[in-house]
């Protein structure tokens, strides 16, 4: 019984989609980078492939347009979504055009009224 309640409540989560995290993954997926940057806190940690940093909201903006440019998406998706303390995550996967794909994963909370990333990870 319990196994089922779980497998309900997941087909409507899935259904329902995530009104946090799917208008970011709509952001990839149809890149548009200016819209998901408006996104970003004033400073925030990237994951691009390998390379790792923190960056401002415009030097953000540059480096994921950039590696979106050398890895145009094919597909994004949340696979599963949570909380912990204050903060809201986002797992999933970005597949590109040629079949690579990077475990996708966002992190964010609210500040001043409105949610915020601090987190974006395309990790290979």
């Amino acid at each position: 019984m319990f196994k089922l309640v779980q497998i309900c409540l997941i087909s409507v989560g899935l259904l329902l989609g995530n009104p946090t995290f799917d208008p970011l993954i709509s952001s990839i997926q149809t890149n548009q980078i200016s819209e998901l940057s408006s996104h970003f806190d004033e400073e925030i940690s990237i994951t691009l492939g390998k390379t790792k940093g923190y960056y401002s909201k415009s030097k953000a903006e540059q480096s994921v347009q950039q590696f979106l440019k050398e890895h145009p998406v094919q597909k994004a998706f949340i696979q599963s979504t949570g909380t912990k303390d204050d903060d809201q995550f986002a797992i999933g996967k970005m597949i590109d055009k040629s079949g690579k794909s990077f475990r996708l994963y966002l992190m964010g909370k609210e500040k001043n009224h409105r949610f915020v990333l601090l987190e974006l990870r395309f990790q290979e």
